[in-house]
């Protein structure tokens, strides 16, 4: 009987530090301890300075979720994170345009927001976003991404230039007609013979011209988000490309191939920067850029809607929108961080660090980003653009490239309009097929 009481008395201490072991290894969960959601961290400095400002504030808020930025300094470029997702290591969070992270969907890498979004309260950040922002992610009847900004197109154009030529600032209303007009009277040669030491207008950089298609009421597919024919060989597609080509035929529009988009050739430094060109189709993108370029430039810019055609001046819109893998897990905890990043403290520090980026939320828009953002001064025209606006058509970068290329041929009569008509038609039709390929069987 001893000797069981000492032995008792002995295991004591050994009982105690067990427990104090198990106690400290169960405490975290005991206590709750904060789920870890990882978001791409930006390939753009300005955005990740605004990243690093909101998950700062997350965090300080918030105990039950951790938000890490995954990517290190420079981000995480489209390339990697294609790798990433097929190998299972993608972080929660990730942002794309919506032509690549659609794709993503249709592949079924992402989660359908939908019924997150359903069951938000009245008072959600998400219900004070611009409705045309939901087009943009949605697919077959679910939305698959959350915009973080709007990149809406307009016109960009050096007042300097225009000032120097005596030429009229654009004004409401105005007409491709009108801007064929104004390059011309814009261009500037030393002699007859001389190659412009300022065009009147830069080549379109990126995908801008498609929206002239609209203009004269054309279409190349039809449907954006579901494509499955080529509809472009029509008078109204051709005659928004013989635009271009009078324009480029006339020497007042620089030849596609004339700049590229680093040093001096990108629409912002182009026309703002050095005044290469008196005006550009750009867009909100662009005017981040170009807010700088026209501080140390002395330059003094502005942007203009769009210039009409027969059907109106629609503008292309972009929007960069965050997406939830699926495969990544957690996905409450990872809609609430988009909840976050998509509500007034989240944009309001976009306005400080993002400048001139136009964003999704209204009232901010409306209370602060125009209040905010004096250059350039006709700002405004951006959000006017923003009902009517549309997306690109949903194909893969790679074959709206083809499309592109046979209007570059055309416009420097390369080609006949037939030959690029049929090459869009094969970029067009390619693109389709590819999207029935990526489809999950």
């Amino acid at each position: 009987m001893v000797r069981s009481h000492r032995k008792r008395l002995l295991l004591a201490p050994l009982g105690i530090l067990l427990s104090v072991v198990l106690v400290s290894l169960l405490a975290p969960t005991a206590m709750g301890a904060p789920v870890v959601i990882q978001m791409q961290r930006s390939i753009r400095e300005a955005d990740r300075n605004w990243q690093e400002a909101v998950v700062e504030k997350f965090n300080q808020e918030h105990d039950h979720i951790r938000l890490e930025l995954a990517g290190g300094g420079e981000g995480i470029g489209y390339g990697k994170l294609q790798v990433m997702i097929i190998a299972g290591e993608a972080p929660h969070i990730i942002y794309q345009d919506p032509n690549n992270l659609l794709n993503m969907a249709r592949q079924g890498a992402l989660v359908d927001l939908k019924p997150f979004l359903e069951r938000e309260p009245k008072d959600s950040p998400f219900n004070d976003f611009f409705e045309v922002t939901w087009s943009f992610y949605t697919l077959g009847g679910s939305i698959y991404g959350v915009a973080l900004d709007l990149q809406t197109q307009a016109l960009m154009y050096n007042v300097d230039a225009f000032n120097e030529a005596g030429q009229v600032e654009p004004w409401t209303g105005w007409t491709w007609t009108d801007l064929t007009a104004m390059a011309k009277k814009l261009t500037k040669r030393v002699s007859p013979d001389a190659a412009p030491t300022r065009w009147g207008i830069r080549e379109p950089q990126w995908f801008h011209w498609w929206s002239t298609i609209w203009h004269f009421g054309g279409e190349l597919v039809d449907n954006w988000s579901d494509p499955q024919t080529f509809i472009g060989d029509t008078e109204e597609v051709r005659r928004a490309l013989r635009v271009y080509q009078e324009l480029v035929r006339a020497g007042a529009m620089s030849p596609p191939g004339t700049f590229g988009t680093s040093g001096t050739g990108g629409t912002s430094i182009n026309v703002v920067g050095y005044g290469l060109s008196a005006m550009g189709l750009a867009n909100s993108l662009y005017m981040q850029t170009a807010i700088p370029y026209g501080e140390e430039f002395g330059t003094n810019w502005n942007v203009a809607s769009l210039p009409s055609g027969p059907a109106g001046n629609t503008a292309i819109t972009n929007a960069l929108g965050w997406g939830m893998v699926k495969d990544s897990g957690d996905h409450k905890e990872a809609f609430d961080v988009l909840r976050y990043f998509s509500g007034p403290t989240s944009m309001e520090l976009a306005v400080q660090h993002r400048r001139g980026a136009v964003l999704p939320h209204r009232p901010t828009m409306l209370r602060t980003w125009l209040r905010v953002i004096t250059v350039p001064s006709n700002c405004r025209v951006l959000l006017d653009a923003l009902p009517t606006s549309r997306p690109l058509p949903l194909i893969e970068d790679s074959y709206k490239n083809t499309v592109s290329r046979a209007a570059y041929d055309y416009w420097r009569d390369r080609i006949s309009e037939n030959q690029a008509i049929e090459n869009m038609r094969i970029g067009i039709i390619t693109g389709i097929e590819a999207n029935r390929a990526s489809l999950v069987k």
